[in-house]
């Protein structure tokens, strides 16, 4: 071990180690990508950027581009030149994970979770001056967990043409998520999972040899992995210094203690060898905060970056330790005069020596002294129950290490009005660094790619190549949600959010009949103000009362509860009708189901177990059938996201008795239908032809929509049109 180094850094780290010297020359913005509206309200997913040897810069991230299907994307930038435009590098399926959580009290529920694509960007060097780029993702098919795997691109010409996917080597991982990716010092390709193989989340390792693309056998971690799995939703990382030996960081699960370890495995090793905690038992709550460490390994120094609030305020710490031993420094934080909340930190060592950083950091203040956040939830500021952010409350911030010494953190692209989330960072070939992140306005969300460069050129080459602003706004309420309930609740309130699946006490299904409190839009408000005792649910009194007013008029629409002043949806009528799709609906005996031949017509209703607009509609759907059964009209409702018959004839039969439930065994209707939006309404002749169709919900008893469904049964029993 290089000794010298080593008490370099473990001096520097040992004290006050953050100087008041602002870090220079940060990346600035060289380009902006707008996403796809249902990205908004992803919290998980980050991009990666890589540079190469000829300085040319790569980004890749995913989209929702449609019900069901991801994206991967990737968009390069030469030396000097702002980024260029998107490029489609593969596309996969959503698999929609169940996971049974047990409560107080002895009950559980399950929560559905979509698991990620999370695409990784690296660089391998091979030969004199051969370099190939690689780009990792989890692909997966809806329904089908075996599915669930990660696949491998690569480019021997500089990005310009990628591979087809290919599965990752010998890895059998069962359901990989919170994946990692690095390339060692050793020119080996390095790729971390969370596993499930073992029926919790355990973390495991792949490594290819040297200057190769092809992995070999895995290695799970079993040691030091309580019965419980290590914390099931944190990311990995891992690294890998030039004798061989890699190294994987993960935050483990033991006594309800949170806190991050890194493991060992020597180069001539098929398994882990040494497993070490890089502080004693620190942070103990019950939930997850999606937050997972940064590792770097150089010189024989191992340096762990990560987010813990066992003062009660989430707080962005490194510590550097012996690559032999493990044994790591005290703690130093990154940010010490950063009032409010941080996370997300990621690490980058350019050819200098110099280690860079960056990381989330909030523009409110802490909570006052007193409120303790770190007990019962994952934490953040100012609320205690999700991995989320305030309005116009988040930046990323950069800061490098001089002789030792942390630089004072600055922002890296300061915006009003702005949540900027999960950033990365990558090195130069020479002295610099880049970055990316994602970025959320009220106009939507962004991906923003950051490089170190001059200010002048780099303003205006994103200027230049900046994606336009949508001319629609996304509502207040949707936006305030998605930051503060949405990690929790889930997006669209299923109550399977990111951090549900940690949390001892299940968050609010909104579109569920019975609620703990009053199931009006003044419980809604009151739930907000004053939060939920005994639920990781916490108050959110000191949030502007104009965002709170918002956010109980989106979980109100959420929860299906009415809006007396809301207009009433009409039917579009196709003339003529759309042509017949396949059906491959099963009934609630699990038997195929088809238009039935002696009604006039069907209304299929198109629903989801935690719509809340959904389950609302459906008694009056009800009443709708009743009032024109005699005029051939048939309503059976369709539920797009479950295969569990039994489950969705369950919570039919609880919304509305007698309701005929149906459950797509294809899991491609929606999506053939056009049904984007839940609540969604077919209505369809015999041959299963659209006669008329409606996206979102209706009032199925004003007088206008019913005039159309007469109309439409006199048009189809006469063999005629129905023209309005």
């Amino acid at each position: 071990m290089k000794l010298h180094m080593w008490l370099i850094v473990t001096l520097a780290m040992s004290g006050s180690a953050v100087s008041a010297k602002p870090a220079e020359a940060p990346p600035h913005v060289i380009g902006r990508i707008a996403l796809a509206e249902a990205d908004a309200a992803d919290m998980i997913e980050s991009p990666s950027i890589v540079i190469d040897a000829t300085g040319a810069l790569h980004a890749t991230w995913v989209s929702e581009t449609a019900p069901g299907e991801r994206t991967v994307f990737l968009a390069s930038a030469a030396p000097g030149q702002p980024l260029g435009p998107p490029r489609v590098l593969a596309r996969t399926g959503i698999f929609v994970a169940e996971s049974t959580v047990g409560g107080r009290g002895g009950s559980s529920r399950t929560v559905r979770r979509s698991l990620r694509t999370a695409p990784h960007c690296a660089r391998i060097s091979h030969g004199i001056g051969g370099e190939t780029i690689v780009v990792v993702f989890t692909a997966a098919t809806a329904g089908d967990e075996s599915s669930v795997r990660p696949m491998v691109m690569r480019s021997d010409d500089g990005g310009r043409n990628f591979s087809p996917p290919q599965p990752l080597g010998h890895a059998t991982a069962a359901r990989p998520t919170f994946t990692g990716c690095a390339t060692s010092a050793d020119g080996r390709l390095l790729y971390s999972w969370l596993d499930h193989r073992l029926g919790v989340q355990v973390p495991a390792l792949a490594a290819t040899l040297p200057e190769s693309t092809h992995f070999l056998a895995e290695t799970v971690l079993e040691e030091s992995v309580g019965p419980r799995g290590v914390c099931p939703c944190c990311p990995t990382a891992c690294a890998g210094d030039d004798a061989g030996s890699l190294f994987l960081a993960f935050r483990n699960q033991i006594n309800g203690f949170r806190d991050i370890h890194v493991a060992r495995r020597e180069a001539a090793s098929s398994r882990f060898t040494r497993v070490m905690a890089v502080v004693p038992p620190t942070w103990q709550f019950d939930g997850c905060p999606h937050d997972g460490p940064a590792l770097d390994v150089h010189d024989d120094v191992v340096t762990v970056a990560w987010m813990d609030a066992h003062t009660g305020t989430p707080a962005v710490y490194v510590a550097a330790g012996s690559s032999e031993t493990l044994t790591f420094s005290s703690p130093v934080r990154l940010d010490p005069n950063a009032a409010g909340a941080q996370g997300n930190v990621r690490l980058a060592r350019d050819a200098q020596g110099t280690l860079h950083a960056v990381w989330e950091r909030s523009t409110y203040a802490a909570h006052p002294p007193g409120r303790d956040e770190s007990v019962g939830e994952p934490p953040r500021p100012r609320v205690g129950h999700g991995p989320h952010h305030e309005p116009g409350g988040r930046l990323i911030v950069y800061a490098r290490q001089v002789d030792g010494i942390w630089t004072a953190a600055v922002p890296l692209a300061s915006t009003a009005d702005v949540m900027q989330t999960r950033p990365v960072i990558a090195r130069d070939r020479e002295a610099g660094v880049a970055a990316a992140f994602f970025e959320r306005t009220a106009h939507g969300k962004s991906l923003v790619v950051l490089r170190a460069g001059d200010s002048a050129v780099a303003g205006e080459a994103a200027r230049g190549i900046a994606a336009p602003r949508p001319t629609t706004r996304m509502h207040p309420g949707k936006l305030g949600y998605f930051q503060y309930c949405a990690g929790c609740h889930g997006g669209t309130g299923g109550g399977d959010g990111p951090a549900a699946v940690a949390l001892p006490q299940p968050p609010r299904a909104f579109a569920a009949a019975a609620w703990r409190g009053e199931r009006t839009r003044a419980g809604i408000r009151q739930a907000i103000l004053d939060g939920v005792p005994g639920t990781a649910m916490k108050p959110l009194a000191d949030v502007p009362a104009a965002t709170v007013d918002a956010i109980v008029t989106h979980v109100a629409n959420l929860a299906g509860i009415p809006d007396e002043a809301a207009k009433t949806s009409r039917l579009a009528v196709h003339l003529p009708p759309l042509p017949a799709v396949p059906m491959a609906f099963e009934d609630a005996r699990g038997g195929p189901w088809n238009p039935p031949r002696e009604g006039t017509l069907t209304l299929v209703h198109f629903w989801g177990t935690s719509c809340g607009e959904c389950l609302a509609e459906m008694p009056a759907l009800e009443d709708l059938a009743r009032t024109f059964a005699a005029r051939g009209l048939r309503v059976v409702h369709l539920c797009v996201d479950t295969t569990n018959v039994v489950e969705a004839g369950r919570i039919g039969a609880q919304t509305a008795p007698g309701a005929t439930v149906l459950i797509d065994s294809s899991g491609r209707a929606a999506e053939q239908f056009g049904a984007r939006l839940l609540p969604a309404t077919r209505i369809i002749d015999r041959q299963g032809r659209v006669v008329a169709s409606l996206n979102g919900r209706a009032d199925w008893h004003a007088p206008a929509v019913r005039q159309q469904v007469e109309t439409l049964l006199e048009g189809a029993a006469s063999g005629k049109p129905a023209v309005e």
